[in-house]
């Protein structure tokens, strides 16, 4: 989780009304993370939240960001404006990332060039593929103006484009996760996910949410010091639902009692659970200060150091890639011929 920890914390200090395309976005997936840059960047709490985060580590993000802008040609402070995560897998090994934005895609095309990445054409779009420090493939490409997509399984990119070209369907409006991508006012991230067990911290809740036949949750900030975070608990019938929210109702005295981990009896306290016909509501309103505690737990501030000289030497590489290294001698001028 610690690598989706700090993409997300970069992603939050971005900050718009393009908003992704649902058609244009590939079915099949078991669960979509949606953040909305925009509505983060316009959100005091957000604001607030970074200022206590990040004050000693501002310049290390700047730094990372500008080291991403080295290797991708994306500036994360001013290109992104939504981002969602697909996936089969793990949260932080999603199978394809779809974002929008205002791209320069003649800079990012260049840059991975320069990358040494290897390219390919798949219905006019270019498909750049790039090695990881790992020795892992990742995959992006840009196939219309603001939408980048990348993923570590090629397959997922060429679907994506499909859609985008409009030869294959994408999400049905009528989908489950659909409801989770739309954008809504101050609302800052969504998910949907077929299989909420992977929640499941202990048995009691493990077996209440395997009566779950998909959840959504919900993160808005509407004021300075609020934040509303919910989940939706969908099953089949009322009766599973009330017997759902009985195993969410011990779960929660469970963590009271127990006071570990610190943050799920934190949120246990403030929990307030109900049943609605086939669904079951937990809604946990926060303040600033619960919050921060939270992101800190969840070691939302820890960035990876970058060094001056990390900077220095991807600089560097790109300057001699594009043919204009540092120190470089001007060409002579050759004289031209005398007439006889």
């Amino acid at each position: 989780m610690k690598k989706l920890s700090i993409l997300l914390s970069a992603l939050c200090l971005c900050a718009a009304a393009w908003a992704a395309d649902l058609s244009r976005i590939p079915a099949g997936y078991d669960w979509a993370v949606r953040l909305d840059i925009h509505a983060g960047g316009d959100s005091p709490l957000i604001s607030r939240l970074l200022d206590n985060l990040f004050p000693r580590n501002r310049e290390t993000l700047a730094r990372r960001v500008r080291l991403f802008k080295l290797h991708s040609g994306i500036d994360l402070s001013q290109d992104l404006e939504e981002v969602i995560f697909l996936g089969n897998r793990q949260l932080d090994d999603p199978d394809l990332v779809y974002v929008t934005g205002r791209f320069d895609a003649r800079l990012i095309a260049q840059t991975l060039a320069m990358r040494g990445t290897r390219k390919e054409v798949y219905r006019k779009t270019d498909i750049h593929t790039y090695r990881m420090q790992n020795g892992s493939m990742y995959f992006l490409a840009l196939p219309t103006p603001g939408i980048v997509l990348a993923g570590s399984r090629k397959e997922g990119v060429l679907r994506a484009i499909d859609c985008v070209a409009g030869v294959r369907r994408g999400l049905p409006p009528t989908a489950p996760s659909a409801r989770s991508l739309v954008r809504t006012k101050s609302r800052i991230a969504t998910m949907y996910t077929g299989n909420p067990q992977q929640f499941a911290v202990n048995p009691i809740l493990s077996a209440g949410l395997a009566l779950a036949t998909s959840a959504e949750l919900t993160l808005d900030a509407p004021g300075h010091d609020r934040a509303d975070f919910r989940i939706t608990l969908h099953t089949d019938s009322p009766q599973a639902a009330q017997g759902m929210q009985q195993a969410l109702f011990a779960a929660k005295g469970l963590f009271l009692y127990r006071k570990e981990p610190n943050e799920l009896a934190e949120l246990a306290k403030i929990a307030h659970i109900a049943a609605k016909g086939n669904d079951v509501h937990v809604h946990f309103p926060l303040n600033a200060k619960l919050l921060l505690r939270l992101c800190k737990t969840m070691q939302l501030h820890e960035i990876g150091q970058v060094s001056e000289q990390d900077l220095r030497q991807a600089e560097a590489f790109m300057k001699r890639k594009s043919g204009t290294p540092k120190n470089r001698p001007a060409p002579k001028k050759t004289p031209p011929p005398r007439a006889r």
